[in-house]
């Protein structure tokens, strides 16, 4: 399998984990309670800026430089996966 096809399957899953569970929140709830789905941290490796559109919230996230460090959306963190220059820091 690829590796896209093994991310999207991984995205899958627990988007159904979450539905199940009932976790899965709206894009307007912009904090997480204990027990929710959480944001994630990303930084930026490549070079220059990245501006990148999160496919579930809408909300866009720029990277202005590299070792810049954004929280991302729990639903959005999926999409930005695929993005080679940005990796996860944490999970809040």
């Amino acid at each position: 399998m690829s590796c896209c096809g093994e991310k999207r399957n991984a995205w899958r899953n627990e988007l159904t984990a979450a539905a199940s569970d009932g976790h899965v929140q709206s894009a307007e709830t912009s904090s997480a309670s204990p027990g929710e789905l959480k944001e994630r941290v990303f930084e930026y490796t490549g070079y220059g800026g990245l501006t990148v559109m999160g496919v579930s919230t809408g909300n866009y996230y720029h990277f202005r430089s590299t070792g810049d460090q954004l929280k991302v959306d729990y639903l959005d963190g999926f999409a930005l996966m695929a993005e080679r220059d940005l990796r996860i820091i944490s999970a809040e």
